[in-house]
């Protein structure tokens, strides 16, 4: 999901679940942490939770913000991985617990709607029309994890992460207008994880 301007009513817990995907290399740099580069995409959409005739989407308009976007984001990262509860010498622990913190970048391809000279009568959408556009956007992010994989002590394991990429601006969903309580858009993922070890 996304936490972005006009992409859900996040207080009815009203927003979009979309697909993401990621392929990642981690490089062991010590029993407590690795060192792990990721590539991926997170399909976006805001969904259309207000109509045509909701205020905010005139005030959007009228300053040139989208209220309706679709489309990919494209993002790589590279970050420090800390075992929380490494494996000790000759005992490897069932499950292993981690976090990280590291930096990266998302290009993001999208559809967006602004609403165009838009005018409301008595709370009726009478006047306006509906400018269509594709556009691009690329912007840094800091990406906070937290998972947990199975060590099965074999060439396969299995785990789950929960991610946050904390971007460092609002344009990705093409609104910069603060509609939320934190300015920055938050891209959010949760993805089971299929590992291969290599020269285990």
């Amino acid at each position: 999901m996304i936490y972005a301007e006009n992409a859900g009513i996040y207080k009815s817990m009203q927003f979009k679940i979309e697909p993401t995907f990621s392929f990642s290399y981690n490089k062991e740099m010590s029993d407590k942490f690795d060192l792990r580069a990721t590539i991926g995409g997170q399909i976006m959409n805001s969904g259309e939770y207000r109509p045509l005739n909701n205020p905010i989407i005139i005030k959007w308009g009228n300053n040139g913000q989208a209220y309706f976007f679709k489309g990919i984001g494209y993002f790589l990262d590279v970050m420090p991985i800390m075992y929380l509860n490494p494996n000790s010498s000759g005992v490897g622990e069932p499950v292993n617990f981690y976090v990280g913190l590291g930096l990266g970048a998302i290009y993001s391809q999208r559809a967006q709607r602004v609403m165009r000279d838009g005018v409301l009568e008595n709370g009726i959408y009478v006047q306006g029309f509906v400018e269509r556009s594709n556009q691009t956007t690329t912007v840094a992010y800091v990406p906070v994890k937290f998972g947990m994989v199975s060590n099965f002590e074999y060439d396969w394991d299995i785990g789950f992460e929960l991610s946050a990429m904390f971007l460092t601006n609002s344009k990705i969903d093409g609104n910069n207008m603060k509609n939320k309580l934190i300015y920055p858009d938050v891209m959010g993922n949760f993805q089971f994880i299929i590992k291969r070890y290599i020269n285990r």
